[in-house]
């Protein structure tokens, strides 16, 4: 069954997004878009000082953007790495259930404050031996609160939230044909650039570069003594770093091509001290951090001869970003817009192809997606009615029985009726009195028979348990057994704190004696899978 997915980047000038679908084991890109945003709209959305008065963000482009906001979209954006805190922690081991349990304190200890009022995601960076260095992603709750308050106001509301840059890790998983074992990407934006490492399919380093392309614009503006709009017009349609041998040049052309090599120098420098500092602290042999291809990413990607100047310095095949082929839409998107669309790419992928080891989506526990924590309540329903259905099927066959039961009788009552009758001919063949004291005896038998009906039912218990579930968790149920005395539950869900709030608000539910979390074991995609034990109690339910 095909899927849609949807990734938007909210970059500092520009909106970038991308729909596609994944079906039969097809990726297709079904539309695009790149729209220039509002100024200031970056900040408003994700700075805390920014003085967001509760307002759509949007303003006026707002209607523009409607198709991109449906409610029944599914839409994965990111975070900026600079609004959030970032570290590396090692582990003695590699098993990734203890490496879940193990590092909000493991973290806590390489940070100077306490994260009792903070979020962690967290991936695995690289393995050496039975050592993993895992990356650690953390954010103020208060902070991811009010980035999500300020997505709705503009009518969205994501259902994944990664980290600018490193989702561009899933461009190389879905596509790795081709690319070197060790490659790097680097995300020009307007204010900066994030330059990301990534060895054998693994993020190895993700690093802020101080240089975007508002440098570039400024430095041409400077040159010339022109206004930053003239020198942005400059270095799009004219601008070079390196002069083309092939066609004759103007002064004026020149100038913007010395002046852009210039400007370019400490980009050429951080990624330089980059590299030097990830070959220098290479900690194994087997997977050896040499970066063998750069692929530029961004608006400036585009910049004539920025691949050739930057591989020439930096002594590697530097590339800028092309779709795949095979990802196409039927109308062709130009080669110019493919850096452009390489984050929102990357942020669909991440949500239609899932890592095996997990990805950073801060969108889970309390700040889980709501259209999840209505999942269990759907994922109810399959089972509800296939359980309905086996008891339709067994009454059914009760029925049955009974009748051809009666009917057997009425034959045998017939016949004994005859041979009476042709033995004593003026007898008596049933006393009325007798015959209703006998029906009356046979309708309290019958009672007697369904008086369990009045105690809990399956479905009864079922139902009990999907309405005292908190909401606001995510839980898939696997399995569902009950009998007279005794409910078990199996599942899965997030963590083993959202096991234990399942069996709290469970214990408080009036019909159920006892309720106790037999067992617990985390699964390889990070989330816990559980069983749940409930004793009922004997007391009679009020239909």
């Amino acid at each position: 069954m095909a899927k849609r997915f949807v990734g938007i980047d909210f970059g500092h000038q520009d909106f970038h997004a991308v729909e596609l679908f994944r079906g039969m084991g097809e990726i297709k890109i079904i539309r695009h878009e790149i729209k220039p945003l509002p100024e200031g709209f970056h900040s408003r959305i994700f700075r805390e000082d920014s003085g967001f008065d509760g307002s759509d963000p949007m303003g006026p482009i707002r209607e523009e953007m409607n198709d991109w906001f449906q409610p029944e979209i599914r839409v994965f954006t990111a975070i900026p790495p600079e609004q959030l805190f970032h570290r590396t922690v090692s582990f003695p081991f590699s098993q990734p259930r203890r490496i879940s349990q193990l590092i909000r304190f493991e973290a806590e200890g390489h940070l100077p404050f306490s994260l009792q009022d903070h979020l962690i995601e967290h991936f695995p960076s690289e393995y050496h031996g039975k050592k993993t260095d895992v990356m650690a992603w953390i954010i103020e709750r208060e902070k991811l609160r009010k980035m999500l308050d300020r997505f709705q106001a503009m009518g969205l509301d994501p259902a994944g939230i990664g980290v600018e840059g490193l989702c561009l890790l899933h461009l190389s998983l879905a596509c790795a044909n081709g690319l070197p074992a060790c490659h790097a990407y680097l995300d020009l934006g307007a204010k900066r650039s994030l330059f990301l490492v990534i060895n054998h399919g693994r993020p190895v380093l993700l690093r802020s570069l101080a240089f975007g392309g508002d440098d570039l614009t400024q430095a041409l503006a400077e040159e010339f003594g022109v206004s930053v709009e003239q020198g942005e017009a400059g270095k799009l349609t004219e601008g070079r770093i390196r002069p083309d041998p092939s066609q004759e040049k103007e002064d004026q052309q020149r100038r913007i091509a010395s002046c852009l090599d210039k400007a370019i120098s400490p980009l050429i420098t951080g990624i330089e001290n980059t590299i030097r500092f990830i070959e220098r602290h290479r900690l194994e042999e087997e997977f050896p951090r040499r970066i063998q291809e750069i692929i530029l990413c961004g608006g400036s990607a585009n910049l004539s001869g920025l691949d050739n100047t930057l591989s020439d310095n930096l002594d590697m095949p530097v590339r800028a970003y092309r779709i795949p082929e095979t990802w196409m839409p039927e109308a062709e998107i130009p080669e110019s817009e493919h850096p452009l669309l390489a984050e929102p790419l990357a942020l669909a992928l991440q949500d239609a192809l899932p890592s095996r080891t997990g990805t950073v989506n801060f969108r889970k526990g309390e700040f889980a997606y709501r259209m999840e924590s209505r999942s269990f309540r759907i994922k109810l329903i399959l089972p509800a009615l296939l359980l309905i259905m086996l008891i339709l099927v067994s009454l059914m066959r009760v029925f049955v029985v009974k009748s051809r039961a009666e009917q057997e009788v009425e034959v045998i009552r017939s016949q004994m009726v005859q041979a009476l009758k042709r033995e004593i001919p003026n007898a008596t063949v049933a006393d009325p009195l007798k015959q209703v004291k006998q029906m009356l005896i046979e309708t309290q038998n019958r009672a007697e028979r369904y008086k369990d009906f009045t105690s809990a039912s399956a479905l009864k218990v079922l139902s009990v348990i999907s309405e005292n579930i908190p909401g606001d968790l995510w839980v898939e149920v696997s399995r569902f057994s009950y009998t007279e005395s005794q409910a078990r539950l199996e599942g899965e869900t997030q963590g083993f704190q959202e096991a234990k709030s399942i069996v709290d608000s469970l214990a408080s539910v009036p019909l159920f004696e006892k309720v106790v979390l037999e067992d617990t074991r985390t699964i390889k995609q990070g989330n816990v899978q559980f069983v749940i034990q409930i004793s009922l109690k004997k007391e009679k339910i009020n239909p």
